[in-house]
């Protein structure tokens, strides 16, 4: 489970400054080099507060535990906003797989990671940005429903199979996808 829940200001969850959701269950270690494991945790109780880190030792039997300031295990506390906060699904290892949550719409990325402008408030509105990928993905897969071609991304097309019409369509989109990345 997403370690989460509500701050001051509204719903928060712990993420790892460097990236990526924090779970309960989450195996890190301190700043001192302890291991410990992620029980849960507490968002900012007022804008001065970077919110707390409840931790227990991973060792069988011991009874260790804690409560540390996220910056401790290089976390923080992130608002969580309507319309763009983006839930991680599943991990292997460094990979994640990633669904968009838009209201009551839902883009599912196959085999694609989105990655969101990092430098971008997370409270910032990407629905425009998010749309325009989500139509790019379904106008891809159209175009291969069309040619009887399997749907992959539009850089794992081998551009000396096809007509230059057609390599010069996929030369094109993949422009416009990277385009609608970059925003």
């Amino acid at each position: 489970m997403i370690v989460q829940g509500e701050g001051w200001d509204g719903d928060y969850q712990l993420e790892f400054t460097d990236g990526g959701v924090v779970y309960e269950g989450d195996q890190i270690v301190s700043a001192a080099g302890i291991d410990w494991v992620v029980t849960g945790g507490a968002p900012p109780h007022k804008p001065s507060s970077t919110g707390r880190v409840y931790v227990s030792s991973p060792d069988v039997g011991s009874r260790a535990s804690g409560s540390y300031y996220p910056s401790v295990f290089n976390m923080k506390w992130v608002p969580k906003c309507d319309g763009g906060v983006v839930y991680v699904l599943a991990r292997l290892r460094d990979l994640e797989i990633k669904v968009v949550a838009l209201n009551t719409r839902t883009i599912e990325l196959q085999a694609q990671i989105l990655e969101l402008n990092p430098n971008r408030s997370r409270c910032e509105d990407p629905i425009g940005t998010l749309e325009q990928i989500s139509n790019l993905i379904h106008e891809l897969e159209a175009w291969q429903d069309d040619r009887n071609l399997p749907h992959t991304s539009a850089d794992e097309i081998d551009l000396n199979k096809l007509s230059i019409y057609d390599a010069n369509w996929v030369q094109n989109y993949i422009e416009r996808w990277d385009d609608a990345q970059a925003k």
